[in-house]
């Protein structure tokens, strides 16, 4: 099956502008400034969110609160992408505002410290720090139940904190992981199909993963969730690109939960790239797809 041809359109475009890498490894200062403009070129505003910045009770982490103003109780702490290394509360304000006008719920965003000034397992600690400092005022954010979400690196990031909040006694409703991180230690035939030619790349993420682990244990389910028990784990939705580098590991998490009895739901989309999610503004399929994985989410906050 070809590229979602809406979504060719911007590759095409990507290649004729000679687009450097997301991240080399050198840089990660220029790195980020660069994530972040592309990411605000993207930007479509949605009506009806409104925003406020905050420190989170307790901690040094700040966060960008999203409240629909069609509010439905539960709340999302939402972890963003950009492999441990780019991206920021600005990068990902169109996939959060996205999160609570569909699903009524007040979405927050947490802005983890990033590698490799702050490798393993720093922006995981910050995660969990994060989501405890929710639930100790939940009523202050959006109420309800609590749910994780995240993308990519952040997407890594809420299947760990899934599985300590298991752990500790944490209740969540689900987690929701957009084209996942979750094994850093395994090889598979997607990051050799997919290395090059859909903006993500295999060296790119080569370069997150030696930033973000360091000289730590790669297989650490706190790093690599794909090497953590399963079992008991909160309903989780599981969605992969058929572009990806990542595909092959999403789909093998997946396939662990359900063999484990979790209520997981794997929703994989074999025409779209890493990032779909993102891209909802410049292709009717990703909208589309956007729209099926809040809709999931949604169904397990009421």
């Amino acid at each position: 099956m070809p590229v979602d041809p809406d979504t060719q359109k911007m590759l095409d475009a990507i290649e004729a502008a000679g687009a450097p890498p997301i991240f080399d490894g050198t840089d990660p200062v220029a790195s980020r400034e660069a994530y972040l403009v592309a990411a605000r070129a993207a930007e479509q505003g949605l009506d009806g969110i409104a925003t406020e910045d905050r420190t989170l009770a307790g901690t040094d982490l700040g966060a960008r609160v999203y409240t629909p103003a069609e509010r439905s109780p539960g709340t999302v702490v939402f972890f963003h992408g950009g492999g441990w290394v780019v991206g920021d509360l600005d990068s990902h304000d169109r996939f959060c505002a996205r999160i609570a006008r569909d699903t009524g719920a007040t979405v927050v965003s947490v802005d983890y410290r990033l590698a490799p000034e702050h490798p393993f397992p720093t922006p995981y600690e910050d995660c969990w720090a994060a989501l405890l400092a929710v639930a100790a005022d939940v009523e202050s954010f959006g109420g309800g139940k609590i749910a994780v979400a995240g993308d990519s690196a952040g997407g890594n990031l809420a299947a760990a904190i899934a599985q300590r909040a298991r752990d500790e006694q944490q209740e969540l409703a689900a987690a929701l992981l957009l084209y996942p991180a979750v094994d850093l230690e395994g090889d598979y035939l997607s990051k050799t199909q997919n290395a090059t030619g859909y903006r993500l790349t295999k060296s790119d993420m080569d370069a997150f993963e030696r930033a973000y682990a360091g000289s730590a244990d790669r297989t650490d389910p706190r790093m690599s969730p794909l090497y953590g028990d399963p079992s008991g784990l909160c309903p989780t939705i599981v969605a992969v690109a058929g572009y990806d580098p990542l595909r092959d590991e999403g789909t093998a998490y997946a396939e662990v939960l359900e063999k484990a009895g979790v209520d997981v739901t794997l929703r994989a989309y074999p025409d779209f790239i890493h990032g779909f999610f993102g891209m909802a503004w410049m292709s009717p399929a990703c909208d589309a797809a956007a729209a099926e994985l809040t809709a999931d989410l949604a169904k397990y906050l009421r």
